[in-house]
């Protein structure tokens, strides 16, 4: 049965798609940004990166639950989403917290997040691989 209009939920497979291939899962994924990827650090947030052949930048997440509880984490999670919606296509970004996520400001995250789209940036041709 389909979702009713206007409930947040979709049953379009294109939606459903994009959504999938924007989000970086699986061990290998995790695994092959790890093993060739850059690495940034900032005063919250600690990203590895490198360049994918997909022309969409996908972002993971590698939170450990003794940084906060659900609600944190997925605070944070939708926070760095917003703040990296900037970044040059074709990335896949691995995004973590170096501090417990309740003293996670949003300046500072924000702060870290220019920092990073910056170098991202200056390092464009290293990912147009």
């Amino acid at each position: 049965m389909p979702a009713a209009e206007g409930s947040g939920r979709s049953s379009c497979p294109e939606r459903n798609a994009a959504g999938r291939r924007r989000s970086l899962s699986g061990r290998a994924g995790f695994e092959a940004v790890f093993s060739r990827g850059a690495r940034f650090r900032g005063e919250v947030l600690r990203i590895v990166w490198c360049a994918n052949a997909l022309g969409v930048t996908r972002l993971g997440f590698s939170i450990p639950g003794r940084l906060g509880g659900s609600v944190e984490r997925n605070r944070f999670k939708r926070r760095v989403r917003v703040l990296l919606q900037a970044l040059p296509p074709g990335l896949d970004a691995v995004v973590g917290s170096l501090v417990p996520l309740e003293r996670a400001s949003w300046n500072s995250m924000e702060r870290d997040a220019e920092r990073f789209v910056a170098e991202a940036a200056s390092h464009g041709e290293r990912f147009s691989s």
